[in-house]
């Protein structure tokens, strides 16, 4: 007896005389295409023919094991997002199925505020917690013109808004159906700056601690007052708004200190000092 073809399933092996061995002519899928979600599961639809052809049963399959898990009963389980072609091949014929496995899916977006405000010009950011937290995907946003996106890190979890519209405005996290909606609250800045004295007397060389608040502040940044003296020969002040007086023109730099805490409504605290006088 002339032996042959030598097959090896699991742990058979079966010996098959040239006489008996039918070859296979053909193998198809009824879906070359899958598309699961992680944790889906599907079974090929393998067709062999002929139908008594001697392997007929022992079809071979070559997959992505770390998007796809083969089960004892034949099925696929998706465990991973990525994709992946099962190859099936059976006595030299192969056929294939691409395997598409989408991103765990977002069920759940939170904010870590319910709200947020500021003035024209601040910079809000806004962080979401989303649930399962093993997902991935990318969530994504919708504003209008009020606000305008600076930077999206970490999947859409971490964004950047900056606020260019006065008035109340909505801006919306979502994934399919979980979204989150976290509503701004958007002022004019109307800051000003106040003295806590109009009237300073101070001598050559004597020093003064100027009490300057910013009032009407709605601003969510942390505000600081910069200090400038346009004439240090009659008077300097450091960035703590200690003042020295350098000549004798008191009056004159007195109504320059009064008219600048009238109309400052900035960021920044400027104070004129007029040229000394002869």
């Amino acid at each position: 007896m002339e032996v042959e073809n030598l097959d090896y399933d699991s742990e058979r092996i079966s010996f098959i005389e040239q006489s008996e061995y039918v070859p296979v002519n053909d193998i198809k899928v009824k879906k070359s295409r899958a598309t699961l979600d992680i944790g889906d599961s599907f079974t090929p639809n393998v067709t062999v023919s002929p139908a008594n052809a001697t392997y007929h049963d022992y079809a071979d399959y070559s997959y992505d094991s770390s998007v796809l898990k083969q089960n004892d009963d034949g099925s696929f389980t998706a465990i991973q997002s990525g994709s992946t072609t099962v190859t099936v091949s059976c006595d030299g014929k192969t056929t294939y199925i691409n395997v598409q496995v989408n991103e765990l899916p977002v069920k759940e977006i939170t904010s870590e505020q319910n709200k947020y405000s500021g003035t024209v010009g601040n910079i809000v950011t806004i962080k979401l917690q989303a649930k399962p937290i093993e997902s991935i995907a990318t969530i994504n946003w919708s504003y209008n013109d009020s606000v305008k996106l600076v930077q999206s890190t970490d999947n859409g979890r971490t964004c950047v808004f900056e606020l260019t519209k006065t008035g109340s405005t909505t801006v919306t996290a979502y994934y399919n159906n979980a979204k989150c909606e976290i509503p701004i609250e958007i002022f004019k800045d109307e800051a000003y700056v106040e003295f806590g004295q109009d009237i300073v007397t101070m001598y050559p060389d004597e020093t003064y601690s100027v009490d300057a608040q910013v009032r009407n502040d709605t601003s969510n940044e942390k505000r600081s007052l910069q200090w400038t003296s346009s004439n240090t020969a009659v008077a300097e002040v450091n960035s703590d708004g200690l003042l020295q007086q350098k000549a004798m023109v008191m009056q004159l730099f007195q109504h320059r200190l009064k008219r600048a805490a009238r109309r400052q409504a900035l960021l920044f605290l400027l104070i004129q000092v007029p040229q000394a006088m002869n």
